[in-house]
This record gives structure tokens, sequence and C-alpha cells, in this order.
């Protein structure tokens, strides 16, 4: 196997992440039901993202976190919505890569997941943003 080298290999894992997460009986329901997704823009949008916080490079313009209060809103996220985000992430790459960019996608993974869990925790509390 080899590392995450590249926008396409960020891609590989995006889409495979994807493909497993529409389908997870935890998850899933936040892109088919909550906010149905448009695969096709949605997963530009987050290898862009990626290739952001792995390379430096690439055209990401947002803010993944506001992006997700609506979320919340609709349906709280729970701890066991951002561990099963991880897991799926975490599997996914190890199936496709392994390196230093592979295992740094990992981490940084791991830390979105425990910010964006907090994060939601505490609109939750307050009644959302």
């Amino acid at each position: 196997m080899t590392d995450i080298l590249n926008r396409d290999d960020i891609h590989s894992v995006v889409s495979k992440f994807y493909s497993k997460a529409m389908k997870d009986e935890i998850i899933g329901v936040y892109f088919t039901e909550i906010v149905p997704l448009d695969l096709t823009t949605h997963i530009s949008k987050i290898v862009s993202f990626w290739e952001v916080m792995l390379f430096g490079t690439g055209d990401y313009r947002g803010n993944p976190m506001r992006e997700h209060f609506p979320l919340n809103r609709a349906l709280a996220m729970e701890q066991k919505h951002f561990d099963q985000w991880l897991k799926l992430w975490t599997e996914t790459i190890d199936v496709l890569y392994e390196g230093k960019n592979a295992a740094e996608a990992k981490t940084r993974g791991m830390h979105i997941a425990n910010l964006m869990a907090h994060k939601m925790a505490e609109a939750t509390k307050r009644g959302g943003y």
C-alpha cells in the first residue's frame, strides 16, 4: 500500500467513506434524510477540505462547524454519531492507504470528531446555534 499523496488519493478515501456512511445505520440518516446530499458537489467540497488539511493546498472555502449546526438542530448529534463517523473514516483509510499522510488524516479526523462532538453537545444544551 502507498500513502495518500494527492487530491486523487483523497478523492478515493472520501468517495469510499461516503459510500459506507450513507448506508450506515447510525449516521446514514444525516446524509440521506436530514440533508440529502448531492454527492458530486459534496465530495468535491470535502476533498478540497482534506487537501487543505493534509497538504495546505486546495480551494476549500467554508466553515465545517457552522454547516453542521443545522443538522444538529434537526436531529441532535450524539457522541455515538461522531464515534461511528471516526470508525468509518479510519477503516476507510486503513483499507486504502498507509504512511505519514494516512496517519495524519486519521489523527485530524479524530480531532475534528472530538471538537464537533463537543461543540454540538454544547449547542444542544443551549438549544442550538
